[in-house]
């Protein structure tokens, strides 16, 4: 079965009822923006989802945000995962809620990377956030991401990010990227003083070591190359 063309011509769930249709086994690429998405299925029946490192409904969900994206059928290629399981009809709706939902806080949200931190101290925000919200406040530590907390507590990742989108908008969280791990300027200058210092005592010591009784009046004898050439020379003598 070849089948390939873009989302707008064929909208996805119009394009995962005709692969149903056909049954047929085989993996259904989807071309959006950011990272592919694959449906795998076998003899007409959608198993598995995956994009990036969604699963199941959550990564389905992140599909049907797509407004546009290319796609193409593959046969004959299966996975070993199996993330759907029941009612397909149930699952399409699910997902189709779930990204009108993701549609209304992706700016916020951009990606389940995120680390919420406090704006204010737990005493001071826990009476301005509702009970419902409790749970996700509670797990603000300024280092679990907006995936790892959901994960953490067993809950949607799309409702632990309206909990946080809503405490954002409070003005009771910010919603930070994680910081990245790169040297400063000042590390470099240790790390390149320290090298030095090392060198330098290694040579002065060298120097010291093998320095001539009596001061050479004929030619001016060659020197080495280089200082790492003359440790290298002294080290082996």
């Amino acid at each position: 079965m070849k089948l390939h063309g873009t989302i707008e011509t064929f909208p996805l769930r119009e394009l995962i009822e005709m692969v149903i249709y056909s049954s047929v086994t085989g993996m259904l690429v989807i071309l959006g923006p950011g990272k592919a998405g694959e449906l795998f299925f076998s003899d007409g029946l959608l198993y598995h989802v995956k994009r990036g490192e969604g699963t199941g409904i959550d990564a389905l969900a992140e599909l049907f945000e797509f407004h546009q994206a290319r796609f193409e059928f593959i046969s004959g290629i299966t996975s070993e995962q199996e993330t759907l399981w029941g009612s397909l009809t149930g699952h399409l709706q699910h997902a189709e809620r779930q990204a009108m939902r993701w549609r209304q806080i992706r700016a916020y949200v951009p990606d389940l990377k995120l680390i919420p931190t406090l704006l204010q101290a737990y005493e001071t925000t826990m009476p301005q956030v509702g009970p419902a919200h409790y749970p996700v406040l509670n797990e603000i530590d300024g280092k679990k991401n907006l995936a790892e907390i959901a994960e953490h507590l067993g809950w949607a990742r799309i409702d632990v990010a309206e909990a946080l989108v809503q405490m954002n908008v409070d003005g009771l969280v910010d919603l930070c990227k994680p910081a990245r791990v790169a040297r400063t300027k000042r590390d470099e200058e240790s790390v390149t003083n320290a090298k030095s210092g090392l060198f330098d005592r290694m040579l002065a010591r060298a120097t010291a070591t093998h320095q001539p009784d009596v001061v050479p009046t004929g030619p001016i004898m060659r020197e080495p190359q280089n200082q790492e050439e003359f440790i290298l020379k002294v080290l082996r003598t």
